[in-house]
């Protein structure tokens, strides 16, 4: 009897205390997750996914980058943007699109690079263990996420964008916004869809630990879920990762004046004679 109660309550609370282990490395991999999956389409990267941000048929400001050829950077290097509502365009003069469209099916395990595990790794030195058991979990449970793109004309777009900023007599990034450097109005969109893991991946010794994490990692994907902790990520469906931009009332330049003012702010080490 006694090793049946033993054996019962080891059931019950290896799952809670696997799922309480892998907390702090849920958010980071999903961090890991979604850079690759910007760069592997070099879509910029929303810092904090919605299904209201980055949409179609707004204009935002951003306070960085300063200048618009950052943004190709940025895209390339995964770098995560911030970016706040601005104005409204006119539906008559969004270019009408189909209904998001190349759903995909992409396994995380696949997309994430060997540059994303390294900065994992750097990121979180001390959960080192966790990281290589929440990449395990990720495989061995084939989680995958379904995403879609949507797309209009960028140079709709941009005549859009231009139009309603003369109509609001908007004549640079300051009318939009505190700090504001630029105004961006996306024509594309990288939108999640669903996430789904196969439970019976996970079987085996460190089953309760690769299915807490997969439980947890779920959770942050699926905002219908009932979640006891306050997570970084309650992502509806249909939330926007990340975006493609035309852009408007950046100030040419500045990005060299920004890299000027901190090399004089770091100047070279003088050379010993």
């Amino acid at each position: 009897m006694k090793r049946l109660l033993c054996s019962l309550l080891l059931c019950v609370c290896l799952p809670a205390s696997a799922a309480e282990a892998m907390q702090p490395v849920v958010d980071p991999v999903i961090d890991a997750v979604f850079k690759s999956l910007a760069q592997r389409y070099r879509y910029n990267l929303v810092s904090m996914p919605d299904d209201s941000n980055a949409q179609i048929g707004k204009v935002y400001y951003v306070t960085e980058p300063a200048c618009a050829s950052a943004l190709t950077r940025m895209a390339e290097t995964g770098a995560a943007m911030q970016v706040f509502e601005a104005l409204s365009l006119r539906e008559d003069e969004v270019p009408a699109s189909a209904a998001r469209t190349q759903w995909t099916s992409i396994r995380f395990a696949s997309v994430l690079s060997k540059g994303a595990t390294g900065e994992l790794f750097a990121r979180l030195p001390e959960r080192k263990g966790e990281i290589k058991l929440a990449l395990e979990a990720l495989q061995r449970t084939n989680a995958q996420v379904q995403f879609g793109i949507r797309q209009v004309g960028s140079v709709s777009i941009k005549r859009a964008m231009d139009k309603e900023l003369r109509r609001q007599q908007v004549v640079g990034p300051a009318d939009l916004g505190n700090d504001a450097r630029g105004a961006i109005a996306p024509h594309a969109e990288l939108v999640l869809q669903k996430f789904e893991y196969d439970k019976q991946g996970a079987s085996g010794r460190k089953g309760s630990v690769l299915l807490g994490f997969m439980e947890l990692f779920g959770a942050r994907l699926d905002a219908s879920k009932n979640v006891q902790h306050a997570y970084g990520y309650q992502l509806p469906t249909y939330s926007i990762l990340a975006f493609k931009p035309v852009t408007a009332l950046f100030e040419p330049g500045a990005c060299q004046r920004q890299a000027g003012d901190k090399d004089d702010r770091n100047p070279a080490p003088a050379h010993a004679p």
